[in-house]
């Protein structure tokens, strides 16, 4: 049996595993709190933005109903 394939088998599995190895800074995952506040304030920003311009469009119709009761006053 010629040793050569075994060889090269040998030096790419250890490429392999020198390429996987854990060099890298492992990142500690965020607290599943910690994510559900974070979505939770953003829920909270998305839903204050109509509001609040139903409320200005609340206070427009207001005024614009008082305007048309006091026309109706004076005539």
């Amino acid at each position: 049996m010629n040793p050569r394939p075994v060889l090269v088998l040998l030096f790419i599995g250890s490429l392999f595993l020198a390429g996987c190895s854990e060099n890298e800074p492992k990142t500690e995952p965020e607290p599943v709190s910690s994510k559900a506040e974070q979505v939770g304030k953003e829920a909270a920003e998305a839903i204050k933005t109509p509001i609040e311009q139903a409320d200005a469009v609340s206070g427009m119709q207001n005024a614009h109903n008082q305007a048309l009761e006091e026309q109706a006053k004076s005539q």
